[in-house]
């Protein structure tokens, strides 16, 4: 969770290097952060009966950072 931090941490302090269109800098920050959401679905896994080093190698870095998922979310929210 600690490189969630540091991304969003890295674009705030890019926001005045960034073009200043309407919506530019929350989709950086928001880009920046989605593939670490994987790391939500590790205690899940937990709650689940998996131990720990099984949820892990499960769900972290996994489909959240794969080209397709990238893929399949530019174009929905597109």
């Amino acid at each position: 969770m600690a490189q969630a931090g540091l991304h969003a941490y890295i674009a705030l302090l890019l926001k005045n290097k960034l073009p200043s269109k309407k919506w530019f800098f929350t989709s950086f920050l928001i880009g920046s952060i989605i593939p670490d959401i994987d790391l939500i679905f590790i205690p899940i896994g937990y709650l689940l009966n998996l131990n720990i080093e099984e949820s892990i190698l499960l769900f972290h870095r996994s489909f959240s950072h794969s080209l397709i998922t990238l893929s399949i979310t530019y174009l929905l929210l597109l």
